[in-house]
């Protein structure tokens, strides 16, 4: 095993069914109970949908779902946005830093990684 990152990336030609395994993943961790990995969000990217197409709503969003399932990162998100509330409309990387990076970051080992399910990345 080596260091990098806890990823899984699924990919494939499309109509194989990756959607339908985001989906059943997302929701079997969503039922979950007990210790273990759980939920914190979930991102599906849609072509169909302005809110989700435009890769400037990902990081808001994700960070959204990450204050409501983590109840000790609200007050910090709200702090983050209180001192910057243009963080919405700055670029990706900067919501990234701002919204989950600096935010969970300080609490890293004193709970598991907080599992977030992305679908069709290729449709922003």
């Amino acid at each position: 095993m080596d260091d990098g990152p806890p990823i899984f990336w699924l990919h494939g030609l499309a109509g194989l069914g990756k959607s339908t395994i985001a989906c059943t993943v997302a929701d079997r961790l969503k039922k979950a109970d007990g210790p273990g990995p759980k939920l914190a969000a979930t991102f599906f990217f849609s072509r169909d949908s302005a809110d989700h197409s435009n890769i400037s709503k990902f990081f808001p969003n994700v960070a959204q779902q990450l204050a409501i399932s983590h109840a000790f990162l609200r007050a910090d998100m709200h702090h983050i946005l209180s001192e910057d509330p243009s963080i919405p409309n700055k670029d990706p990387q900067d919501q990234f830093k701002s919204l989950i990076l600096d935010t969970i970051c300080p609490y890293a080992g004193l709970f598991p990684a907080p599992i977030v399910v992305v679908d069709a990345l290729d449709e922003c």
